[in-house]
């Protein structure tokens, strides 16, 4: 089994090579094959030079630099189109997600289509100011009952993914904007025979940098999303 891991990048230099290094060594210890794809929109603190110098001789890391083109969801689809694994991993690149869970997630992709890394079941959480935690759930509440979702987690972009499904997809239809391509994802696998798994994780503060998720701004653009996938 090989699997791929989407790491989408767009200046992530203070702690890219850390994570890539950190996942390639948690797959090494497990003997489980594993590719790094990185798709990065032309940082310009220069994070695709450091993968590049670091990781070049490594056939386990792919690089593709994007300099026409930006955005969190069309750089995973490229990294799906461009990934060979039996398995995909969607996660965020700023160690919010914790590497070492993505090992306890694959144990479940044995026997579930898809496993989510979770912070709204009993064991999940958020480090830092509750209110995040908070205002999170109450979306996801809205969301899951609003649109009949099957997930309490709708927006964590944490994910173990068989290939299989992606290729009964149209994936221009569900990745585009920003994290929004979550809830068209568990919306279109709502009413499939997928199975689903939640795993508990907690989600732990960005490594260094600053974060490119406008809370407020990008709450009304989920919002909008939803509706649009009701009424739509």
């Amino acid at each position: 089994m090989l699997v791929s891991v989407i790491l989408p990048t767009f200046n992530e230099a203070g702690h890219i090579n850390l994570l890539i290094s950190k996942i390639l060594e948690l797959f090494s210890e497990k003997s489980i094959n594993c590719e790094a794809i990185v798709i990065d929109d032309d940082s310009p603190d220069g994070t695709a030079n450091l993968v590049s110098d670091q990781f070049n001789e490594d056939r386990s890391v792919k690089l593709i630099l994007r300099k026409n083109e930006t955005g969190l969801a069309s750089a995973i689809k490229r990294g799906i189109i461009e990934s060979n694994g039996d398995i995909v991993v969607l996660m965020d690149t700023d160690f919010n997600h914790n590497p070492s869970d993505i090992i306890r997630m694959l144990h479940y992709s044995g026997r579930y289509e898809v496993v989510i890394g979770s912070r709204f079941i009993k064991g999940g959480d958020m480090v830092g100011a509750k209110a995040r935690w908070y205002g999170s759930f109450a979306f996801n509440c809205f969301a899951r009952f609003f649109l009949g979702l099957r997930t309490w987690e709708n927006q964590s972009g944490f994910l173990v993914i068989h290939r299989k499904l992606f290729r009964k997809m149209d994936l221009d239809d569900i990745f585009f904007g920003y994290g929004d391509y979550n809830l068209r994802l568990f919306h279109l696998l709502k009413n499939t025979d997928n199975r689903i798994k939640e795993v508990p994780v907690v989600y732990d503060e960005r490594m260094s940098g600053e974060s490119k998720t406008d809370f407020v701004g990008h709450l009304v653009q989920y919002i909008v999303s939803v509706f649009k996938l009701r009424f739509g």
